[in-house]
């Protein structure tokens, strides 16, 4: 016979990870601490939603065009959450008030979740809204992020 391994009594995570704050199951946390589990269909399927907003300054960058890019993408995968736009954008203000951060990566996303039996039907899925928080990092040029975006397309972050 075979003998199993020993179950670990506490997860540890090697990998460092920036600062930032997670919006997930209705509560906000240390970006470190925001865990999906593998039986999310966002995760096993690839089956997900999402958009990532700038903020720059403290102020984000046309928000409500990702907000409603993000919705349409809710909508054409028959996804819904139990936030409006309004909320979400509340959700967000707060991951970067939380934060700190005065130029940030602000992604939210809404994967088909898992279904409290398992069943293998995705529509029985709750689906989950995450949203979070962390320093900017481009890939473009230096030069290029030393502008300001047009203040009529953005919101102060307060």
């Amino acid at each position: 016979m075979r003998k199993l391994p020993k179950l670990s009594s506490l997860h540890t995570d090697h990998r460092s990870y920036p600062p930032g704050v997670a919006y997930m199951d209705g509560q906000y946390l240390p970006i470190h601490e925001a865990k999906l589990s593998v039986l999310d269909y966002g995760f096993l399927h690839s089956d997900a939603t999402y958009d990532v907003a700038h903020v720059w300054g403290g102020a984000f960058f046309r928000l409500g065009d990702h907000l409603d890019r993000f919705f349409n993408g809710m909508d054409a995968l028959h996804m819904s959450i139990p936030y409006n736009k309004l909320q979400i954008m509340e959700i967000l203000h707060n991951c970067v008030a939380l934060s700190k951060l005065k130029n940030a990566y602000v992604e939210f996303i809404c994967t088909r979740g898992t279904s409290p039996n398992f069943s293998r039907d995705s529509r029985d899925a709750e689906n989950r809204f995450i949203a979070f928080a962390i320093p900017f990092g481009s890939v473009a040029n230096k030069g290029c992020c030393q502008t300001k975006p047009n203040p009529s397309q953005s919101a102060t972050i307060t």
